[in-house]
């Protein structure tokens, strides 16, 4: 059996590797095993008070940031279908049925702007 090693973003280290979500479930529970949503981090990367993402508010808006361009390099047309949306961001049927409920649907498609605002989190300043 073969386990893939995984290494902090921030330093580098390998010990004791979190899996921590971009876009936080509470805010996008459809991108919850979107492989794009993801980034490993270590325990004080991840957690600390003073250093992890979770405190650390331009660490957050940092990976935020890569999280939206990595979207807009992956939509580029005006709109797409569900199955598209679907392909793109490697999700399943239901996590991209739920993330569609949430957006208007124009002839058969969803707008580019309103599939990253809703991967966002759907706030007004995305």
């Amino acid at each position: 059996m073969c386990r893939e090693i995984h290494f902090c973003k921030i330093c580098g280290t390998s010990y004791g590797i979190e899996d921590h979500h971009i876009v936080f479930k509470s805010q996008c529970k459809p991108l919850d095993k979107c492989i794009y949503n993801h980034v490993y981090l270590c325990p004080t990367h991840h957690r600390d008070h003073r250093q992890g993402v979770h405190f650390n508010r331009k660490l957050d808006k940092q990976f935020k940031g890569e999280f939206k361009s990595k979207l807009k390099q992956l939509f580029t047309s005006e709109a797409y279908c569900m199955e598209d949306i679907k392909d793109k961001l490697r999700i399943g049927n239901n996590a991209v049925k739920s993330l569609c409920k949430t957006m208007w649907q124009y002839n058969g498609k969803y707008k580019t702007e309103d599939i990253i605002r809703t991967c966002m989190g759907g706030g007004k300043n995305v």
